[in-house]
């Protein structure tokens, strides 16, 4: 049997604490070998950091995609001992001096270009740690650091409490509030009623349920009950007001970050988060932003207003709200493109995309996607899959979670397993990944259906776990997405979005469940024609997101 090993909280938290004590006594070790070397004293910390980073992303992952009461307890209570961890050794003035004597030395000039840069971002992280700071600067960034991972880890606790505590009840008197709803989601609100001994039907704030709501319910007042909730999640607003509120956990965050920037020598937390990342500067930031912007506008601005004047036309006679937004543009887009992606669903089943999918995989680099049979797992849902190289050689593996469920986070993503490294013994570790969604799950004896949006998304998260699993870097701080500034590493997964837009693609990925039909030419045409409906607007909203975020790190605390 291969891959995760499933531990219980009390086995996680042994696990945990003997990999903490094993990692301490070989940078204990290292601080007393001289002459610096690779072999004698960067290797086994790259090993040691490897163990360490390998338990933590278990319970890390576990975390995130089975939320149980008792992993909450454990994972805070690792949390503090792991962000301690982190914080004493990049305040270490002596493993500093280690990683300062190669880099100095005259076999640094012969060392690899992945070896170089391994010494030179960790010297660059010290520095970030604040290790040339005075004592009572370093311990207050330790005390900042442990408080601002415990805030961090309870705003996403309170985000995932307060989306799975609201739910809206429809009862048998009220089936007309369901007009317009796919069926898909009419049955699964049926099986939520059931399982709570409720008459009726049950709907809930998942991300499937949301979109169908906001693109299809006629009733103009269950898609404004759902735009409240779901916008107003763990804050002092809406119908969960001060439930799960993050207002004052959001205000000490930023408070937390602007400080730690202040201590390291940053004028605000913008110029911190930068360091590490491919924009040199905050102006270069809003330079770019503010260009993005005044190019999208007026676009955004002509597209909102043919929107607002298409639903006059269907007869909508009130003042235009949010809520509206996503319900009229899908009519819009149905209009003009004769085309939904509720009813493309019945083109992608999800295991026809994956076949797809591998197959594309297989054309582009040469690699065999093969079925796990024999794993462990979070899950019954969950899949593993081996990845074999044209030389027949193992690459890595990685974990499918595509399902939304109770206890799993909002959102698509790709997390590291085990990175790729190769041991002093010469031995090679090849990589595992964890490629998570949350579509909605299979109905029934049906397989899972994909709107095209939903593929697009796959795609993505696939081009980072193909980032991941198949690097050729034998040393872990840099293999896959390590060492890559962080804004880059969406560039491989950018990359794969776009075969999900080829015609040659779409065939291998589609097939109409029904008929058993790829998607016609015809169709796949309309489909393509719509790409771009209404990217004026949702490229205004990004930037919005993006400018807001941005200058919150960059101007708070000033008048």
């Amino acid at each position: 049997m291969v891959g995760f090993y499933q531990l219980s909280p009390e086995q996680f938290e042994i696990a945990v604490k003997e990999t903490v004590a094993a990692y301490k006594a070989v940078t204990s070790k290292v601080k007393t070998i001289r002459p610096v070397t690779w072999e004698g004293s960067i290797q086994p910390l790259e090993e040691a950091s490897e163990s360490l980073d390998s338990i933590w992303s278990l319970l890390e992952h576990e975390n995130a995609v089975s939320n149980t009461p008792e992993i909450r307890v454990v994972y805070e209570n690792l949390l503090n001992i792991i962000t301690n961890l982190h914080t004493e050794i990049l305040q270490d003035e002596q493993l500093y001096k280690v990683y300062l004597d190669i880099s100095e030395s005259k076999s640094f000039a012969h060392l690899s270009i992945p070896q170089r840069t391994i010494i030179e971002h960790a010297l660059r992280n010290f520095k970030l740690g604040g290790v040339n700071l005075p004592a009572e600067s370093r311990a207050k960034l330790k005390e900042l650091h442990e408080r601002l991972s415990a805030l961090e880890n309870k705003f996403a606790n309170n985000v995932l409490d307060a989306t799975e505590g609201w739910s809206y009840h429809v009862t048998t008197a009220q089936k007309n509030l369901l007009e317009g709803l796919p069926e898909r989601v009419i049955t699964e609100a049926k099986n939520k009623a059931i399982a709570q001994e409720k008459t009726g039907w049950v709907l809930t704030l998942d991300l499937p349920t949301n979109i169908a709501v906001a693109s299809y319910a006629q009733n103009r007042q269950l898609r404004e009950e759902f735009y409240v909730a779901y916008y107003t999640r763990a804050s002092d607003q809406g119908p969960m007001a001060g439930k799960w509120d993050n207002t004052q956990n959001i205000a000490e965050i930023l408070k937390i970050r602007q400080e730690i920037a202040h201590i390291t020598g940053y004028s605000s937390y913008a110029d911190y988060a930068l360091v590490p990342r491919m924009a040199s500067n905050t102006g270069e930031v809003k330079e770019f932003l503010n260009k993005l912007a005044v190019k999208v506008k007026p676009q955004a601005e002509r597209e909102f207003a043919e929107l607002k004047a298409f639903a006059k036309q269907l007869g909508f006679a009130q003042e235009f709200a949010a809520w509206d937004v996503t319900y009229y543009a899908e009519r819009m887009r149905e209009n003009n493109y004769s085309i939904s992606e509720e009813e493309l669903r019945v083109y992608f089943p999800e295991p026809r995309v994956l076949d797809g999918l591998f197959k594309l995989t297989k054309n582009l680099f040469g690699i065999e996607i093969v079925p796990v049979q024999d794993f462990n797992s979070w899950h019954p849902s969950v899949r593993m899959f081996e990845v074999i190289d044209e030389n027949k050689q193992l690459r890595g593996h990685f974990y499918i979670d595509l399902y939304t469920r109770e206890g799993k986070r909002g959102g698509a993503w790709m997390a590291e397993c085990i990175s790729r490294i190769r041991f002093a013994t010469n031995t090679l570790q090849t990589p595992i990944a964890y490629l998570n969604c949350n579509f909605a799950p299979p109905s029934g004896d049906n397989p899972g259906l994909l709107t095209h949006d939903d593929v697009v998304t796959l795609f993505h998260e696939f081009g980072h776990t193909l980032h991941h699993v198949l690097t050729q870097i034998d040393y872990y701080s840099v293999a896959g997405l390590n060492g890559v500034a962080w804004d880059a590493v969406e560039l491989p997964s950018q990359f794969m979005e776009n075969w999900a837009w080829e015609w040659s693609v779409i065939q291998d990925i589609s097939k109409n469940v029904l008929t058993g039909e790829p998607m016609p030419r015809a169709l796949f045409d309309r489909l393509l024609a719509s790409k771009n409906f209404h990217a004026g607007m949702h490229l205004s909203r990004q930037l919005q997101f993006a400018e807001f975020d941005f200058r919150i790190h960059e101007n708070v605390g000033k008048d």
